[in-house]
């Protein structure tokens, strides 16, 4: 793939010869998610959630970027997690984000500390300062993935008792 160029046409320049790769290879981790938080990045004085767009246009950032960001769970580059706390005036410190290999680790541990039904895990009581409409929307993304998860482990009996549970909570 070259490119003719309009003042030589016998030169020929390679499309993407000034592109560099971006290693993305980090997602925000809690601490960070927190820090956004309470920088009030996230929400407005009377607790509304900003929308993707209303962050991408703070941040100067593309609005699928800001959701990836945001998430938690795809993996950006670090320059574009720098980016995004420079916009609300924050730095980026090494705790705020972790390599996504690590955070894929720590986020199975998590869901597998979350199933009552899978032995030798245990469960721990989660306290949190959510309202309604945010506790079933975080209930509906569990379920999700621990529906995921027990495909991925082939946990037939877990599965069968989620389908029976998220039907009690609609």
């Amino acid at each position: 793939m070259y490119q003719v160029s309009s003042s030589n046409c016998a030169q020929l320049h390679p499309i993407a010869s000034h592109k560099r790769n971006r290693n993305r290879g980090v997602v925000l981790s809690e601490q960070g998610w927190q820090k956004l938080a309470q920088a009030n990045v996230l929400h407005d004085e009377l607790g509304n959630r900003y929308t993707y767009e209303r962050l991408s246009e703070r941040s100067l950032l593309n609005e699928r970027t800001v959701s990836r960001i945001l998430s938690c769970e795809v993996k950006v580059d670090k320059r574009t997690l720098k980016t995004f706390f420079a916009a609300f005036r924050l730095r980026l410190d090494e705790a705020d984000y972790v390599a996504a290999e690590r955070r894929s680790v720590e986020q199975l541990t998590t869901k597998l500390s979350l199933c009552p039904d899978l032995p030798h895990t245990p469960a721990y009581p989660i306290e949190a300062n959510l309202s309604h409409q945010e506790l079933i929307e975080l209930y509906q993304r569990l379920v999700q993935d621990l529906r995921y998860l027990s495909q991925l482990l082939n946990l037939d009996e877990a599965g069968r008792s989620i389908q029976l549970h998220s039907t009690e909570l609609n």
